[in-house]
């Protein structure tokens, strides 16, 4: 009871604090982990960017800030997809989704967006897909700090990554001591 309420008392002070929010989709494959399982041990999975905040090399730092752990595995990213190991199992990242984007429509191309809201708020959606099938999707925003929009940005793109493509049967089992 006591580890329950100081993770449900840090998810609230991560919160207040501006940290990211994701919400996962409701699609999510059950083979998406040995997808991503079999890309990472052999190369770099298709990352394709849209609506990206703008600056100078952005698009290159969130391919790097993107890749990372994803289960016991690490996965890179490239935006090349001959440098890709399977070309039809990429990811598909908006930024500034238009409120009716669906998942369907960013793995078809067609990826409705939205001007940047100038609040400070970064939104974001994500679908890992199998050519024009999504497999996964998550949703996900943050409120960046000023001084600290990178910070906050590569939160939201470690959140995003994780609850995209990791396994979510995994992610159930908790460990609780004496129980």
């Amino acid at each position: 009871m006591r580890i329950r309420f100081c993770a449900l008392a840090a998810l609230a002070l991560l919160a207040a604090c501006g940290g990211p929010v994701t919400t996962p989709g409701g699609n999510h494959s059950p083979a998406v982990y040995s997808h991503v399982d079999y890309i990472a041990g052999r190369g770099a999975m298709l990352l394709e960017l849209h609506n990206v905040p703008t600056g100078e090399g952005m698009e290159d730092w969130v391919t790097r800030n993107f890749s990372g752990p994803v289960g016991l595995r690490y996965v890179t990213f490239t935006r090349m997809p001959e440098q890709a190991v399977t070309p039809s199992l990429r990811v598909v990242l908006a930024f500034s989704p238009a409120v009716n984007a669906s998942p369907a429509q960013l793995c078809e191309g067609r990826v409705p967006t939205e001007a940047a809201s100038g609040t400070g708020r970064i939104t974001a959606m994500a679908a890992f897909c199998h050519q024009e099938q999504p497999l996964s999707d998550i949703g996900g925003r943050v409120e960046a700090q000023p001084g600290a929009e990178e910070e906050s940005l590569r939160s939201l793109l470690g959140q995003m990554r994780r609850g995209l493509l990791e396994d979510r049967t995994e992610r159930q089992l908790i460990f609780l001591p004496g129980r």
